[in-house]
């Protein structure tokens, strides 16, 4: 007896169970896909790909209201509310009834809808004063309440039997080994990381005492401790010496809550069975709020279940992590008495997949340790970190799978948790849209729009006892959805005495720092997914935006002037001895993989990376088809025979072989280096295969790490002894893809491309198949499209044909939506014939040219794109463009603009590689990329030659923004040393009007994987980019892509005229209609009645920012109008609403005017936006078309702020109407000076919508 629980510690009689928990269980009996990992929380099937298929689709363009009419009227309830129950202005409720009113809390039950209502109002609480939660005399009430249930439970186990406990451990001998700190420039020696150890050691013993023990043998623990051996009190005066860590019993606490939670003599909480349950503070603030099934309510219970099906599926094909927090320890106590969750009593593989327990977190941490943090990323979940399985599967999981999880299963719980936050918090709603568009865009998760939460926890059959959320914003609010098929599972609030049903598609908003909150039990499947923000994250946010003063290692606070970080880092890169205040909890298991890979277990393809690197590459490459080339799969060899002959020379072979080293260069010197490479090699081999720390990404394969290793040595060893790179004209084995292309006239080569010793010469060309095109152009089909590619290699290497381009050219052509690439063979700036600036960029528009004049493709057929190096080339190409397009009034003289630009890892700034060299090496991925300082100075110094500057805006693009109406994509990889130029030079061009430059930040990657992903083992990668490519493109190729915005309503003289222009405007083939109205609160600050002695039309009002007092404006007042709920508010009946696809209310904000339908007119900070610019971008709108009233208000602001947000943004005069008609014109002179432009029906913008629509309703 004493020693184990009989019956609830049993594991049953299996002998051999199909996994087991804290182990990696690869070959799962019955499930040739299944994988769980020692610290997963689930059965992973990463590899069936019929997984992927069947996966739940989500299309947000399709999500609607299941009842408008329902939303409707409760978003009215809810808005309302607050001010009713403050007032006591009850009258116009259905059956009210008061249930309490004490000097501490006033609580009434009504009717609305046919939904039961409890609203409460705390006298003695203030939401911002978390000891008035705590000091509240219910939660006294509860607590003491609690204590007498607890009577009958053990007392917790205290800290003198933890210390006897681990002493006991440590002199037997079977204490765990000792961590080790991570070599860091704070630790340069590492050492014994004993806090961990104890903590670790503490919560193992914690436990042990109440899993391993009944209550006569904890008893016994009890009494042992009392009176120790002499050796045993030695270690525990040790302990007590050197452990700092703090004891949480979590064991005690569970069964503590538990037991108040199911007490009925007496009843310790007050059970709340409301379809909607409201509690204000003293001062009108939300507390909590919880409606039922509001999920359903909102979208339909169809919707839900396809949500539960997706998280399912998903819990059932992705590695997710096990909960194993202390806040989350007693799952296993749960799985001893709940034996339907115990993964290791599952008789079928179908078992094991309703068992999965799991707590997973994505969207937006900070640096562990810090309230405070120095920068912010990412959470491993959120970027699919999955250990050595990653490899094979995490395309397909980016690509297939994962957008559609994060749309439909997050993205709908935002949108749930959204309609209780904008109308019963619209301040702290505001505040989360600010703190996640304060973010960089690397460093959040979009899941809706607008979107407004930093941070979703998915939790699958978990069970968390109570708690707070102390990482919560502080005095912010978190939302619970619940979800999937269970009963019980109530939810209890400690601090309020309240137990509130939480049950399926219900939502809980509630303050969730501040208030404790745990779960009773339940039995089922049961899902949650929580909606918040973090405060860290926000502090983060808010020193970024300048809200909140900087710290010393701030950007902009140091002397070098760097810009905000946005690097990812490694997901134990924290502060190991943070404590105190600053202390930041991750619930979160880093680490999801073993520490080794199994024995066997490495396929080819993770050995050697996708394409065969022995010395025989080309001939196997031209004769398989692209199979090993193109990434598509595991090596057809199986990965046994194949890889067992390649060595270290075979493959290093490959990754020198551009070099081509006996090109007009003696061997001595390059043997010599290449003897020390060969000899230093192996020594690489081992030292990245068993230790994984001296990885530079912990994230990368050991294949991409050598490849890494061995391009960087490639490279260093040819820029060291410069060498050459011969061009010809010859075709080779192109044969008839490879063009000879003449020079175009001389007056084409303007500005910086005339003149000086630098002249345009004939230069070759590859196309990328064989294009069926003629001199001039024959059958080129009118939707195809021709990409234009510039190659990389630093100005000094690189000729485009098939041995340099044909995996990057390859994958446009079959990924990137293009039916042709060509890549041109520009002029090297390296020996011999050396052609420093401009003769590369003179040959790009020589390529262009012959593409548009000598084939006669259509400009708008044509995307410009360049990667590295041709990257920098592009952009010049653009700036000339902008420059010199249209310079010439020679019509023959004129350039057209290609549809689209893409720069893969651009070189925006070459130059900068001349100077100091810490530029290279004291970059913060440095050590994650291939490219050495050797080799980038080479290419700087001979582009730039010995007549250019470095800083001439041609050559550099950083610091030197340039407005063009070109489309440009943009892909950079993670972890590439040029990632730190190319996002502020993104910033600046973004910055110009007009300007439209869309970013992919490419997870972990090095530079230029479009390139080389082949060489460096990025295959999958590479293809993703390819493929986002291909949508950029197919997007853009669709062409102007117009948007209609009706605005009203405001009397206005013959206002009612415009009801015609604008129902003809809306049967026009827009790509989105768009009607905006007033939806003022009664109490509205442009109402003149709400100033006392103030007339509308004639009177102002000086409107104050009310987040920043020193930010106003003056504002006309109005008669009271367009009153949420009222006739007023609607839209006129003339209008043809049918045509409307979305209806956006503006002017809701009580306290502020808003002309405008996308933001108020306040800046700093912006008070309400209403995500208007979202949705038109969301759309790809490029054109936006505004009509309704009134001209010189509502009308003047949507354009103007079009304009501003970078549409082209035209008001239909005719559609319009002033309420000041003589001050029309100077309106029209300033509508057009902020960029948008008056047009009549019969101008060509307009006319040309209204005939195509004529032309559909003919068809």
């Amino acid at each position: 007896m004493g020693d184990r629980d009989d019956g609830s510690n049993s594991k049953g009689t299996q002998p051999v169970p199909l996994v087991r928990y804290g182990q990696n269980n690869y070959n799962i009996p019955g499930d040739p896909y299944g994988l769980k990992t020692a610290h997963s929380g689930n059965v992973a099937h990463l590899e069936d790909m019929s997984r992927v298929h069947k996966f739940p689709k989500f299309d947000p363009d399709t999500f609607t209201l299941a009842d408008e009419q329902w939303a409707s009227s409760m978003s009215v309830f809810l808005s309302g509310l607050r001010a009713s129950i403050m007032n006591a202005t009850l009258d116009h409720y259905n059956d009210v009834m008061i249930m309490r009113d004490t000097q501490t809390e006033r609580a009434v039950d009504l009717t609305h809808e046919g939904m039961t209502v409890r609203v409460a109002v705390l006298k003695d609480v203030l939401f911002s004063d978390a000891a008035s939660y705590v000091n509240a005399e219910r939660a006294k009430t509860t607590e003491m309440k609690t204590e007498a249930a607890m009577a009958r439970i053990d007392p917790e186990i205290g800290r003198s039997v933890e210390n006897f406990m681990m002493a006991e451990v440590i002199n037997s001998g079977n204490a765990p080994g000792m961590p080790k700190y991570r070599v860091t420039p704070k630790r340069p020696n590492g050492g014994d990381n004993k806090g961990a150890w104890y903590k670790q050691m503490r919560i193992e013993t914690n436990k042990a005492f109440w899993l391993d023990h009944d209550r006569e043998g904890r008893n016994r623990l009890r009494d042992a401790a009392k009176s120790p051996e002499p050796g045993t009190q030695a270690t525990i005066e040790t302990i007590i010496k050197e452990d700092r860590s703090h004891s949480q019993d979590s064991f005690y606490q569970y069964h503590r809550d538990s037991a108040a939670a199911e007490a009925t003599d007496p009843v310790v909480y007050e059970r709340i069975a409301k379809d909607v349950f409201v509690v204000f503070d003293r001062e009108g603030n939300l507390v909590l709020c919880s409606v039922s099934k509001l999920f359903q309510r909102l979208f339909g219970g169809a919707m839900l279940d396809k949500v539960v099906d997706a998280t399912k599926q998903w819990a059932g094909f992705a590695l997710l992590p096990q909960p194993n927090t202390q806040r989350l320890m007693v799952d296993e106590l749960m799985r001893r008495q709940h034996p339907e969750l115990d993964m290791e009593l599952a008789t079928n593989p179908q078992e094991l997949e309703e068992r999965a327990m799991c707590i997973v977190h994505y969207g937006t941490w900070a640096q562990q340790g810090h309230t405070n943090p120095e920068f912010v990323h990412l959470t491993p979940d959120t970027r699919l970190i999955m250990g050595w399985t990653e490899r094979r599967s995490r395309a397909e999981l980016l690509e297939e799978v994962f957008p559609h999880f994060k749309v439909g299963v997050l993205g709908l719980s935002s949108e749930v948790a959204r309609f209780v936050m904008r109308h019963l918090a619209p301040k702290e709603y505001q505040d989360c849209l600010e703190t996640f568009r304060g973010l960089p865009k690397p460093k959040r998760m979009a899941v809706s729009r607008p979107n407004w939460a930093t941070l979703f926890v998915l939790g699958i059959n978990s069970f968390t006892q109570r708690h707070h959320d102390q990482n919560d914003i502080k005095n912010g609010l978190v939302s619970l959805i619940p979800m999937g098929n269970y009963t019980g599972g109530d939810l209890f609030f400690p601090q309020l005495g309240a137990r509130l049903e939480y049950q399926p598609g219900g939502c809980v908003t509630f303050r969730g720092r501040e208030l404790d909150h745990f779960v009773g039990d339940w039995k089922g499947y049961r899902i949650f997914v929580a909606v918040t923000n973090y405060q860290p994250v926000r502090n983060w946010v808010n020193r970024r935006l300048g809200k909140a003063p900087a710290l010393s290692t701030d950007p902009g606070q140091q002397s070098d002037g760097q810009a905000w970080s946005s690097r990812e880092i490694d997901d134990d890169e924290e502060d190991e001895d943070a404590e105190g205040e600053d202390e930041y909890v991750i619930c979160v298991e880093p680490a999801l993989d073993p520490e080794e890979p199994p024995e066997g277990m490495w396929s080819a393809r993770e050995l050697h990376g996708p394409g065969d690197w022995s010395s025989g590459r080309d001939a196997s490459s031209s004769n398989s088809g692209g199979s090993a080339g193109s990434g598509g799969g595991e090596n057809q060899a199986g990965g046994d025979d194949a890889t067992s002959k390649r060595s270290s020379d075979a493959v290093f072979s490959g990754v020198v072989k551009r070099s081509k080293m006996g090109q007009g260069l003696t061997y001595t010197p390059v043997l010599f280096r290449l003897s020390g490479v060969l000899f230093r090699a192996p020594f690489w081999l081992l030292g990245f295969a068993f230790v994984k720390s001296s990885r530079p990404h912990p994230n990368w394969t050991l294949w991409q790490t050598l490849c890494n290793h061995l391009a960087r040595v490639s490279l260093d060893v040819r820029s060291k002894t410069e060498t050459p790179q011969r061009l010809s004209l010859e075709p080779g084995k192109e044969k008839d893809r490879f063009k000879v292309i003449e020079p175009a006239r001389s007056e084409f080569y303007r500005g910086p491309l005339s003149g000086g010793a630098v002249l345009p010469e004939p230069i070759g060309g590859t196309w990328y198949p064989k294009p069926q095109l003629g001199d001039p152009l024959t059958g080129l089909d009118p939707s195809a499209h021709v990409v234009l590619h510039v190659h990389g290699g630093a100005f000094v290497i690189g000729d485009g044909r098939t041995d340099d381009m044909d995996f990057l050219c390859s994958s446009l052509v079959r990924s990137g939506g293009a039916a042709a690439v060509f890549c041109p063979q520009y002029r090297l700036s390296c020996r011999p014939g050396r052609a420093p600036f401009p003769a590369a960029l003179q040959d790009t528009l020589t390529s262009y040219l012959y593409l548009v004049r000598a084939l006669g493709i259509p400009a708008e057929q044509i995307t410009v794109s360049g990667d590295s190096a041709g990257g920098n080339l592009v952009i010049a190409f653009l700036r000339y463009l902008a420059a010199f397009a249209e310079a010439d009034d020679a019509e023959e003289l004129r350039i057209p603009l290609p549809r689209n630009a893409v720069l893969v890892s651009p070189w925006v700034d070459p130059g900068a590689a001349l100077g100091s060299d810490t530029y290279v090496t004291g970059n913060p991925h440095y050590g994650t990329d291939f490219l050495p300082l050797s080799f980038i100075r080479w290419g700087a110094a001979a582009y730039v030659g010995d007549a250019a500057s470095p800083s001439d805006p041609y050559i550099r693009a950083l610091g030197n923004p340039f407005a063009t109406p070109v489309p440009i994509f943009v892909n950079v990889g993670a972890a590439e040393m040029l990632e730190v130029d190319i996002a502020p030079w993104v910033e600046e061009m973004r910055s110009l009007p007009g300007n439209s430059v869309e970013v992919n930040y490419e997870a972990d990657a090095p530079h230029d994987t479009l390139l080389l992903g082949e060489m460096l083992g990025w295959v999958d990668s590479a293809q993703v980019v390819a493929a986002k490519i291909g949508v950029f493109i197919r997007e853009r190729a669709l062409g102007t892509r117009p948007a209609l915005l009706v605005n009203g309503s405001l009397a206005v003289p013959n206002g009612r005229d415009v009801v015609p222009i604008a129902n003809q405007l809306l049967a026009a083939p827009f790509v989105i209609r768009i009607a905006t109205k007033d939806w003022h609160p009664a109490d509205h600050i442009s109402f003149a009645a709400n100033h006392e002695g103030k007339r509308p039309y004639a009177d102002f009002v000086k409107i104050v920012n009310p987040y920043n007092a020193a930010e106003t404006e003056e504002s006309r007042l109005w008669p009271v109008h367009c009153v949420q709920g009222t006739r007023g508010a609607e839209l006129i009946p003339e209008l043809n609403v049918g045509q409307v696809d979305k209806i956006i209310e503006k002017g809701t904000d009580s306290r502020v005017e808003m002309y405008s339908p996308f933001y108020d007119p306040f800046e700093s900070p912006r008070v309400y936006d209403s995500g208007l610019a979202a949705i038109l971008r969301e759309h790809r709108v490029t054109d936006v078309y505004v009509v309704g009233l009134a001209a010189d208000y509502c009308v003047k602001s949507a354009a103007v702020d079009a304009a501003k947000e970078g549409f082209r943004a035209y008001v239909v005069e005719e559609g319009t109407r002033a309420v000041d008609a003589t001050a029309w014109p100077a309106c029209r002179k300033s509508i057009e000076e902020a960029g948008a432009k008056v047009v009549r029906m019969q101008d060509s913008e307009v006319s040309r919508l209204v005939a195509a629509s004529k032309v559909v309703e003919t068809a």
